[in-house]
C-alpha cells in the first residue's frame, strides 16, 4: 500500500507538472501570438499611413496641375482671338488686357507671356510645386498648336498625358 500511496503521489506530481507545463505554454503561445498581431498591426498601419500620405500628395499635385492646365486653357483661347484680330501672337498678358499678376487659381503663383509667346505657369501651392510651359506654333500661319513640358514635374503624364518631362 506503501508503494501505491508513492506512485500516487509521483503520477500526481507528473500530472501537476505537465499540467503547469501545458498551460505555460499555452499562456506563453498566446502572449507570443499577440506580439505577433500586434507587430503586423503596427507593421500595416506604418505602410497604410504611406500610402495615404502618397495618394494625399498624388491628389494635391494633380488638383494644382489642373489648376494650371485649365489657366492655361483659356489663355490659349485667348491667345487664338487675339491672333484672329491682330494677325500677330501676344507677347504679354497685358495683350490679352489680363493684369500682370494675373492667375488662374490660388493654386498657380505666377503666370508669365515671353515676347515668344510661351506661356510659363509656376504651382505654388501648399502642397504641390512645379512649373508648366506652352510654347505655341503657328500652324499654316492660321491657327495656334501648343506643346506643354515641365523641367520639374517627373510624373507629368499622370496628371496631363499630352505634356512632356523635359529635366533630366
Amino acid at each position: 500500500m506503501k508503494i501505491t500511496h508513492y506512485l500516487l503521489v509521483a503520477v500526481a506530481f507528473l500530472l501537476a507538472a505537465l499540467i503547469s507545463l501545458l498551460f505555460y505554454d499555452f499562456v506563453y503561445s498566446n502572449k507570443a501570438e499577440q506580439r505577433i498581431l500586434d507587430y503586423i498591426h503596427q507593421e500595416m498601419s506604418i505602410k497604410n499611413e504611406t500610402q495615404m500620405r502618397e495618394l494625399r500628395q498624388l491628389a494635391y499635385d494633380s488638383e494644382s496641375i489642373l489648376a494650371a492646365a485649365n489657366g492655361a486653357a483659356h489663355l490659349k483661347i485667348m491667345v487664338a482671338e487675339y491672333h484672329a484680330m491682330h494677325q500677330r501672337l501676344p507677347t504679354s498678358l497685358s495683350d490679352l488686357n489680363l493684369a500682370r499678376d494675373w492667375t488662374p487659381s490660388s493654386r498657380v503663383k505666377t503666370v508669365k507671356i515671353d515676347s515668344n509667346t510661351t506661356v510659363t505657369m509656376v504651382i505654388d501651392a501648399e502642397h504641390s510645386k512645379g512649373t508648366l510651359v506652352y510654347v505655341p506654333s503657328l500652324h499654316r500661319g492660321q491657327f495656334v498648336e501648343w506643346q506643354c513640358s515641365t523641367p520639374d514635374i517627373r510624373d507629368i503624364g499622370r496628371h496631363l498625358p499630352t505634356c512632356e518631362y523635359t529635366g533630366r
